[in-house]
């Protein structure tokens, strides 16, 4: 079985979803004003990614990074899901300056995060405490500010390649802010789709 995150010791494995599980069925409003279901995207690869918060500068830097791979993601027929726990204006404010080409869902509520059991990491709050550069990068790129929260501190990144089928083929749950899929790993698994 393919290991969730690089620290599974920091969550509790009964909860987190694994490889070969169906994506939890979900329908909500997109910042576009579209409608957006899991149902509704059967027959395509889906990059489902559940960020921090809109302000967070770790999460702005892997959207900007998002942005750039928004042709290959494309070519290779991925739909690409970001989910922030924010609200509609945090999201306008701080996402929409990128342009994503993207699925991009404001859910203050967090149903989505609750749906695919995120986590919230204390030990991962300490540790990018010690990640100074990589923090400092982060910072240069989107200096929002801490007073820009608008949810749990201690929120962990979750990431998700589901197939056409809506299985989900990877589970990755971060232990760090900056915690993400490789993007060449997602696009392998595009091009071994096909």
């Amino acid at each position: 079985m393919e290991r969730a995150s690089r620290y599974p010791h920091q969550m509790s494995s009964e909860q987190l979803l694994q490889a070969g599980e169906k994506a939890p069925p979900f329908k909500i409003r997109t910042f576009a004003d579209h409608d957006l279901s899991m149902r509704g995207l059967e027959g395509s690869l889906v990059y489902l990614a559940l960020f921090r918060y809109a302000a967070c500068p770790f999460c702005n830097l892997r959207v900007h990074r998002l942005v750039e791979a928004r042709e290959k993601l494309a070519a290779q027929d991925v739909q690409t899901i970001a989910v922030f726990p924010s609200s509609l204006e945090m999201v306008d404010k701080y996402i929409h300056r990128y342009r994503p080409p993207f699925h991009v869902v404001a859910d203050p509520e967090e149903r989505i995060h609750t749906l695919y059991h995120a986590q919230k990491s204390f030990m991962g709050l300490l540790w990018m405490g010690l990640k100074v550069m990589t923090t400092a990068r982060a910072m240069s790129f989107a200096p929002n500010g801490m007073g820009a929260r608008d949810s749990a501190i201690d929120r962990m990144p979750a990431e998700f390649l589901i197939g056409r089928d809506q299985t989900i083929h990877r589970a990755y749950y971060g232990s760090r802010f900056d915690d993400h899929l490789e993007l060449d790993d997602v696009y392998a698994w595009a091009e071994d789709q096909d």
